[in-house]
């Protein structure tokens, strides 16, 4: 079980964190350069190492300066990780980049079925993933809002994932999900009662070099007491990748917001329930989704992924919940658990399950959150395990 409590200022949580994990921090950019998935786009003659000097190189002085700029407060937090750790800075911002470079669909999908006017890379680098769940109170089908979340990841770093109750000094009280090495977020609840849920969206547009969608989330529940209040505060920036952005409040709203480096759009809840996977369904966003028919690559990527369809595992996913909440009469935790755990009908899950159990990618921390009492049960690694644990945000 990973979990942390820090407080204070931004620079003095980040350094509790860093010093508290020292030990896996300081492995965490060498794991990752030596990763299969960074191994599939390093040239073959270049050595780990130089590779991974040459993409600090790349990425570290970018990413430094748009976050200095826009939330200069999240450089601190994330230079107390790195002073806590004994790392170099130029480490955690290749780190906290990871999740806009993994999701660039020029990396991974046939050129002619996206159009783009970059060069496609041969790349297993594929982080894309989780599957998310709110189901609204209602007289007839729930007697509180239900909030659930499969968090799916890199199985590289399966051991990284952390729960934190951050207290900062000038903003809400929250509990998160996310990782040893991060400064934002994947999800989360603040005091207030306002849940985020963060899943990758796979646009067409190009990634641009701006706030990374994990630093959105920790700020949203800082700052944010209720849903109106988060999308307002979404509206005053540009992101720079495909995100799905599930919102919930004790006041019983609920909306996805479904972001591309350019464009929002929003998506109600529909007879109470509000699912949400990796493709766009709103009207205003759901163009710059990938083509439904694009394929990965049919060489350079891992065989049981070449040819195989992008979108195959997100619907597969969204549509297996779907068929799961429509059988149920009444939801409780358990049913909204049994969800997370589901493996349609197979006895073990693969990559197009709810509960995934992929080669690259697999189901590394389960959540459901209630927002009325400010309560949390996380299921650490796969829900069907049952490794489970429950926080209250007193």
């Amino acid at each position: 079980m990973n979990f942390l409590r820090v407080e204070g200022s931004y620079y003095e949580m980040g350094f509790k964190q860093g010093e508290f994990f020292a030990n896996d921090i300081r492995t965490s950019f060498v794991r990752l350069i030596r990763s299969k998935s960074i191994k599939s786009i390093k040239p073959p003659l270049v050595p780990t190492f130089v590779f991974g000097q040459l993409l600090k190189h790349l990425l570290y002085r970018k990413w430094k300066k748009a976050i200095e700029i826009l939330l200069p407060e999240y450089s601190q937090r994330i230079k107390g990780i790195a002073e806590g750790a004994k790392v170099d800075l130029s480490d955690l911002y290749v780190i906290q980049s990871i999740e806009v470079m993994a999701d660039d669909v020029r990396y991974f999908v046939e050129k002619s079925e996206v159009a783009t006017t970059a060069a496609i890379k041969r790349c297993d680098f594929l982080i894309f993933g989780c599957s998310s769940i709110c189901v609204l109170q209602n007289v007839i089908r729930s007697p509180q809002m239900i909030v659930g979340k499969n968090f799916d990841y890199l199985n590289d770093f399966s051991s990284d994932h952390l729960v934190r109750i951050s207290k900062p000094r000038n903003g809400y009280k929250s509990i998160e999900i996310t990782y040893k090495q991060i400064a934002g977020a994947h999800d989360g609840m603040n005091e207030k009662g306002l849940v985020v849920l963060y899943n990758y969206g796979l646009s067409t547009e190009k990634t641009q070099i701006r706030i990374p969608i994990t630093i959105l989330v920790q700020q949203l529940l800082e700052r944010c007491s209720s849903v109106e209040e988060a999308i307002m505060f979404i509206k005053s920036f540009r992101y720079p990748n495909g995100a799905i952005i599930t919102l919930a409040d004790s006041s019983n709203r609920a909306v996805c917001v479904e972001l591309t480096p350019e464009h929002i759009g929003f998506r109600k809840p529909e007879d109470g329930v509000l699912i949400a996977t990796n493709f766009y369904l709103s009207e205003d966003v759901r163009k710059f989704d990938i083509p439904h028919n694009a394929r990965f690559r049919s060489r350079g990527i891992s065989k049981n992924l070449q040819g195989k369809r992008v979108h195959q595992s997100s619907e597969q996913r969204y549509y297996r919940m779907l068929e799961l909440t429509k059988k149920i009469v009444r939801f409780d935790i358990e049913d909204v658990e049994n969800i997370l755990k589901d493996h349609n009908g197979k006895p073990i899950g693969d990559d197009d399950t709810i509960c995934r159990h992929g080669e690259f990618l697999s189901t590394q921390i389960g959540v459901i959150f209630l927002p009325k009492v400010r309560k949390v049960r996380v299921y650490y690694g796969t829900p069907c395990r049952k490794n489970t644990y429950e926080y209250e945000l007193d």
